[in-house]
């Protein structure tokens, strides 16, 4: 998956309030200080409006936190797979195996 399809990272949290004040959802949005999309919801990348108040805020903070350390993490699996590679460890412990499959997920393959 291309780095640049997406909305780049990283992306922050904001509360969707009703008229009290009261949060009612919570919005994923870019962390940009100059507008990224011209869509009449502006820069929003999603909402979280369904399930109970908690989760609603959980499944953003989650969206969030797993998007923001996507390269990162990948990055890192694909060093981590070299160094196997490169010291030529075997795959007793099916390591290797693990860290290809969460590489292939981790670029939309599997």
């Amino acid at each position: 998956m291309d780095k640049n399809k997406h909305t780049p990272t990283p992306w922050k949290m904001l509360d969707v309030m009703d008229l009290k004040n009261k949060p009612i959802a919570w919005s994923v949005w870019p962390d940009l200080e100059r507008p990224y999309s011209n869509s009449p919801r502006g820069n929003q990348i999603c909402r979280t409006p369904d399930g109970h108040l908690k989760e609603r805020k959980a499944n953003a903070e989650f969206i969030i936190r797993a998007c923001n350390a996507h390269y990162d993490l990948l990055d890192t699996c694909k060093i981590a797979r070299q160094m196997f590679t490169r010291i030529g460890m075997g795959d007793d412990n099916g390591m290797a195996k693990r860290l290809d499959a969460a590489i292939a997920k981790a670029k939309g393959e599997k």
